[in-house]
């Protein structure tokens, strides 16, 4: 169980991490898409 929830925790890293260079590509096109 806290190897999936360690899982969890570093997908959801990931995922910002990927979030936060797309911001910073676009220039913010997409985090007003996304809210």
């Amino acid at each position: 169980e806290k190897s999936v929830s360690f899982v969890c925790q570093l997908f959801k890293l990931a995922v910002e991490f990927c979030i936060s260079l797309l911001e910073k590509s676009v220039h913010g096109n997409v985090n007003t898409k996304f809210q």
